[in-house]
């Protein structure tokens, strides 16, 4: 019995001894666990600071980079602002120099340009003269040509507008007389056709039947279908005739002939009535001598002046 107590009570010391170091190693290894993760917080911490630090050194030198990009910008802009004005005052003092030359060279061609247009301008004259003398005549063969050539239309188109007409009239003629017989024909036929077949005529056949002279109303209108239209128009002239411009007014010979003339009777009227009134008020050519006394018997006033004495 003493033997079995002693092997379980050694049995139990065993056990708690396991346990207990179970526990040590459980405690040891958790607090080693806490320890790395300490360790790799203080890592963590220390490795964003680091990150940090730098992002702050790269932000402020891209910042310092930055300024002195604008600054070369500036300085740049500010050169070029210069020169610009440079080259503008520089082409403003060119501008006017070469302004000031060509006056110089204009004012140098005017004698020349001034008698060259008056050259130009007296030829022009010339020319407008000569063509103004040469138009009534150009205008009157022109004229003249025309109504030659409108006569010469006007003949074949009035034979043409008279033959076609002339054809109209005989078509529509024939047109309608085969019409007529055409349905004198066909009734007469129905008449029969009825007659032999034992039906009484209606009184639309009978009137069918009988002739247009019969009747009194003359010959039977052609078929639409024969109808022709006329190649003549209300006034007998073809409707395909070609077409001629007429003039009804004065023509532009006949309107400078007139104002010419009415221009050259005012001109001598007025030219003549200065020159007679011009002669009509000139003085005598001579004075005749005369005086209050002579072919009387009045006497004359002294000469002198009795209030001023002799002189």
């Amino acid at each position: 019995m003493a033997e079995e107590r002693k092997s379980s009570t050694s049995r139990s010391r065993g056990a708690s001894t396991r346990k207990t170091t179970t526990r040590s190693n459980a405690s040891g290894k958790a607090s080693a666990k806490k320890k790395t993760t300490a360790a790799s917080k203080s890592k963590s911490s220390a490795a964003k600071a680091t990150a940090a630090a730098k992002s702050t050194a790269k932000g402020a030198a891209a910042k310092t980079a930055k300024a002195s990009s604008k600054s070369a910008t500036a300085k740049s802009t500010a050169a070029k602002r210069s020169t610009t004005t440079k080259k503008a005052e520089t082409a403003k003092a060119e501008s006017k120099t070469a302004a000031k030359a060509a006056k110089k060279a204009a004012s140098a061609k005017k004698p020349a340009a001034k008698a060259a247009s008056a050259k130009t301008s007296a030829g022009a004259g010339k020319k407008a003269a000569a063509t103004k003398k040469a138009a009534p005549a150009k205008k009157a063969a022109a004229k003249s040509s025309a109504t030659t050539k409108r006569t010469a239309a006007k003949a074949p188109t009035a034979a043409k507008a008279t033959s076609t007409r002339k054809r109209s009239t005989a078509r529509a003629s024939a047109s309608g007389r085969a019409s007529s017989s055409a349905k004198s024909a066909t009734s007469t036929k129905a008449t029969a056709a009825k007659a032999a077949a034992g039906e009484a005529p209606t009184a639309a056949a009978e009137r069918a039947a009988t002739p247009a002279a019969a009747t009194g109303r003359g010959p039977a209108r052609p078929a639409p279908s024969a109808r022709r239209f006329s190649d003549v128009d209300a006034l007998g002239q073809d409707k395909r005739r070609q077409v001629v411009g007429r003039s009804y007014g004065p023509s532009l010979a006949k309107q400078v002939t007139l104002y010419g003339a009415f221009l050259a009777v005012l001109a001598a009227l007025v030219i003549g009535g200065k020159l007679l009134a011009d002669e009509l008020d000139a003085p005598p050519a001579e004075y005749p001598d005369r005086a209050v006394w002579q072919g009387n018997s009045i006497e004359p006033a002294p000469i002198d002046f009795p209030r001023n004495g002799d002189r």
